[in-house]
């Protein structure tokens, strides 16, 4: 409505003007002829321009408040759709920002897990490795148990021998017993000492343990020992090395 008034109010001063105009060109053209006629309507005539003119400052003026209005309403709906952007921008950013962020994040665990795969080859490797070394020292101990083995059967039949020898020994001793007290010839009784002697070390696993030889005199140590003994014999006597140099009965 207030549109229309305003092209109503503009129509009436446009021709309000254009009617003053022509009133005033004819006035001026028949001013000479009827000059009471110029002089009565001469006022009349600026009056009618000066409404028009009015009336058409007037429509310019709501126009131009109507524009400023209108002018003014977008001006706001572009601040509006400005402002909208602006967030729409900040979220984009942000946005922005969290993508970056995921992306350091992603990195950084790319990296992690490149270093757990190396950590995971050198744990396979260093399992290899064991896996080797308990494969060896299972090789060395089934050595060992077979030789541990070997060893106690070994030991077994030293432990059978020791025991035969023993028996053996006792047996010889009971018979050079037995010898000595029924009064038997000398050569075998020495002849079961020597063997006794020999059992003994056996039994001992090293050298005879020297054993003491009793004889009255160097004929009879000769019956046994004909080119006598040294001092290093167990039949050596100190009574028998006349001359002192460590024979006896030469």
């Amino acid at each position: 409505m207030e549109a229309v008034f305003l092209l109503l109010v503009m129509a009436g001063g446009l021709t309000a003007v254009v009617f003053g105009i022509l009133w005033a060109v004819s006035l001026f053209v028949y001013m000479n002829q009827q000059p009471a006629v110029f002089a009565r309507t001469a006022g009349l005539g600026v009056a009618t321009i000066v409404a028009g003119t009015v009336g058409l400052s007037i429509a310019n003026g709501h126009e131009l408040e109507a524009l400023e209005s209108e002018y003014e309403a977008q001006i706001g709906v572009l601040e509006d759709e400005l402002f909208t952007l602006q967030l729409k921008a900040a979220e984009l950013q942000a946005e922005n920002e969290e993508l970056e962020t995921a992306a350091a994040e992603r990195e950084r665990l790319e990296g992690q897990l490149e270093i757990a795969n190396v950590k995971a080859e050198a744990a396979e490797e260093e399992n290899r490795k064991l896996k080797g070394e308990i494969a060896q020292l299972e090789g060395e101990a089934e050595e060992a148990a077979r030789i541990a083995a070997k060893a106690e059967e070994e030991a077994a039949a030293a432990i059978a021998g020791k025991e035969a020898l023993e028996s053996e020994l006792a047996a010889m001793e009971i018979a050079l017993s037995e010898a000595q007290a029924a009064g038997s010839a000398e050569e075998p009784a020495y002849a079961v000492t020597e063997v006794a002697d020999e059992t003994a070390a056996a039994l001992a696993g090293g050298e005879p343990v020297p054993v003491f030889e009793d004889f009255g005199n160097c004929t009879e140590l000769k019956t046994v020992y004909s080119g006598g003994v040294g001092q290093d014999h167990p039949a050596y006597q100190p009574a028998m090395d006349r001359d002192k140099d460590g024979w006896a009965c030469e």
